[in-house]
């Protein structure tokens, strides 16, 4: 499959470009950073050739099969639509989008396969699982937190991790209390952030009950998982019908 990568130069852009670059299946049909940026024009080693970074969709080959988005919220639309124009898949990594941002992309999802995922770690994916597992076996007995901990660049808070989490457990019932200010109630899930240094993410769901606690917790050693994840979706949702779809529908057995 050809990927067409938007946010190219950012820290998960470029894990992904060199995840790909080694790929024998796969290969990058275009690079994209936004007009403006001090490196639009260089030629990038994509492992089977160099790719100049460019900043106008419109200018990508046609022969795109999957566009992966992670640049900042706002800077994907052109990207998206361009991406349709193509009758590629769509995956958008990037958090923190806006009411239009949605609106555009769930327009676009009638005609492609369309995935917004706040996260793209299948080990996140199974961090959600066993929550929810956690939940339908311990019920109401036990009170659920949520704690984040990102690097100190971080721009939004709560994470998009956390909330897709708390999410999901508000099918079972519980209210995300994001900044509580008094004594917690029964039917809520806590959520609190911490930022420092250069942490990639972890996310640790608590269940505490009168007479023990549980822990579940993810911790990321590197965004190589977050992109071998985005590539991985990639994959699956280019077999798709045109649609708007979550992580679960595309990993779970």
């Amino acid at each position: 499959m050809r990927f067409a990568i938007n946010g190219a130069r950012g820290r998960m852009g470029q894990m992904i470009t060199a995840i790909l670059s080694q790929s024998s299946e796969h290969s990058i049909a275009a690079l994209l950073e936004v007009p403006g940026h001090p490196d639009i024009g260089l030629e990038i080693d994509t492992g089977k050739e160099r790719l100049a970074l460019i900043a106008t969709p419109g200018d990508m080959p046609a022969t795109v099969d999957v566009g992966l988005d992670f640049s900042a919220a706002g800077g994907g639309r052109e990207f998206a639509m361009a991406i349709a124009e193509r009758d590629a898949a769509l995956v958008v990594g990037t958090t923190g989008l806006g009411a239009e941002d949605i609106d555009l992309l769930k327009s676009l999802s009638v005609r492609i396969p369309v995935l917004v995922a706040s996260n793209t770690s299948v080990g996140v994916f199974c961090l959600t699982e066993l929550t929810l597992a956690a939940r339908r076996i311990l019920g109401d007995d036990y009170d659920v937190e949520i704690v984040e901990m990102h690097h100190r660049h971080k721009k939004d808070a709560p994470s998009g991790t956390a909330l897709s989490i708390a999410g999901a457990l508000g099918e079972t019932g519980l209210e995300p209390a994001i900044e509580r200010t008094g004594p917690r109630r029964n039917d809520e899930v806590g959520i609190a952030s911490a930022r420092g240094g250069e942490v990639v993410g972890t996310h640790t769901v608590y269940f505490l009950g009168k007479n023990d606690q549980i822990e579940i917790c993810h911790r990321a050693g590197s965004r190589a998982g977050l992109a071998e994840g985005a590539v991985k979706l990639g994959e699956s949702l280019k077999k798709r019908a045109p649609g708007w779809y979550a992580v679960a529908e595309l990993l779970r057995c």
